[in-house]
């Protein structure tokens, strides 16, 4: 979602944070259940970065949300919405060159948004696309408040930088991410 917030999700719950000052929003954790027909216990939440709306992934489901109606529009299979990306993804974000990225174990898979399909020569490890990530990470996002992306895995996070091609980090998640679901 646009609006100057993050939003991280886990098991039964979610967090918002406040971009700009750096902190989860007071009340917080809330029940994922508010929002609208998303089930608990999702692998990973979108928000795609060619047409700006969010999507939540669980198993070989996956879930378009829409953000101003505040509930779910479509469910479809992930190979129907996204051919060529496995089910039970471990993360996903839309990369500043305007691919997107899906992650599962040690792999990287680069959707095209355009063609709307994985792009030739993928899927790769993700050591080759992205120098300094580890393998099997828990999520990804491209944070647009500051334009780098961040990996987490366990209780440490990666930052990429377009203009480093290489991962700086492991960080602990509490250096950046206080009082987050991931933590």
């Amino acid at each position: 979602m646009l609006n100057g917030r993050t939003y991280t999700f886990k098991g039964k719950n979610y967090w918002r944070f406040n971009d700009e000052n750096r902190r989860t929003d007071p009340n917080y954790p809330q029940p994922a259940k508010h929002w609208r027909g998303v089930p608990e216990g999702i692998d990973e939440m979108l928000l795609w970065g060619h047409n700006w709306v969010t999507y939540f992934f669980k198993g070989k489901i996956y879930y378009r949300y829409d953000d101003y109606k505040d509930h779910v529009l479509t469910i479809w299979s992930i190979s129907q919405g996204w051919p060529g990306v496995p089910d039970n993804i471990d993360a996903a974000f839309t990369h500043s060159d305007l691919k997107t990225y899906f992650f599962k174990d040690h792999l990287v898979y680069q959707y095209d948004n355009i063609a709307d399909h994985v792009s030739q020569g993928y899927p790769k490890n993700i050591s080759e696309v992205f120098p300094g990530v580890p393998n099997n990470i828990d999520t990804a996002f491209r944070w647009y408040y500051n334009g780098k992306s961040y990996f987490f895995k366990g209780k440490y996070f990666y930052i990429w930088e377009d203009y480093i091609v290489k991962a700086t980090g492991p960080w602990r998640i509490s250096r950046q991410w206080q009082n987050h679901c991931f933590v």
